[in-house]
């Protein structure tokens, strides 16, 4: 890619809306970001289409020394998905690995605690739950995401994302029922790629904004 698609993520979510709008003001949708950029896109896209915000707390499984590649995720209400086909070269020794994963969880439980006592999880049985993160880059997180709002009794699933590589979003579009992508790429190394800002998300601003809805819907 020549140059960044986006400005910033604000720019991402705007290019996003439009493929949305036939959610605008349902009774029966909600907007879920993964924390913790995917919040801020799930915020704008929540103002914009006139709908409530919540989250799916998630974190991805990375092999060790690799920060940035998935192998798989684990989420607040225990769902999990893993890409078992990744060798013992690429994820580690398995026991390493199962380590791995039990710090992950943990990690997703703290965080969980954090945001949950600002906004409560919220019940999606018979909704829409529109699932919006800042890009795709293996398709691990939301795939283990979709899991999560299935289980929370999500009637539809659509995946907001303003960037994935074709054969990661070819992976979501399988489970997923519909989603919206307006850019296609063949490959990046990182979500990062995509953006000329792309600042680290604290779980203070995650919570800040999470604040902010919470007034709005009680």
């Amino acid at each position: 890619m020549s140059k960044p698609l986006f400005a910033n993520r604000k720019e991402a979510a705007a290019q996003l809306l439009p493929l949305l709008q036939q959610y605008r003001t349902r009774t029966d949708a909600v907007v879920l970001g993964l924390p913790r950029g995917g919040v801020v896109i799930a915020a704008e896209l929540a103002r914009g289409l006139k709908l409530p915000l919540d989250v799916i707390v998630v974190k991805k499984v990375n092999p060790p020394h690799n920060d940035e590649f998935a192998v798989g995720a684990v989420t607040e209400d225990n769902e999990s998905f893993f890409d078992w086909t990744m060798n013992e070269d690429v994820c580690g020794p398995q026991q390493l690995f199962q380590k791995t994963i039990e710090k992950k969880n943990e990690e997703v439980r703290t965080r969980s605690a954090l945001y949950r006592k600002i906004l409560p999880m919220r019940d999606l049985s018979g909704k829409v739950a529109i699932i919006a993160d800042d890009g795709i880059a293996t398709g691990a997180t939301m795939c283990v995401a979709i899991k999560s709002a299935r289980k929370r009794g999500a009637m539809k699933v659509v995946i907001a994302v303003p960037v994935s590589p074709q054969d990661s979003l070819a992976r979501v579009r399988g489970e997923a029922d519909e989603v919206a992508c307006p850019h296609v790429v063949d490959f990046f190394a990182a979500v990062g790629q995509c953006y000329e800002e792309f600042p680290q998300v604290e779980d203070e601003g995650v919570a800040s904004i999470l604040k902010n809805y919470s007034l709005k819907q009680t």
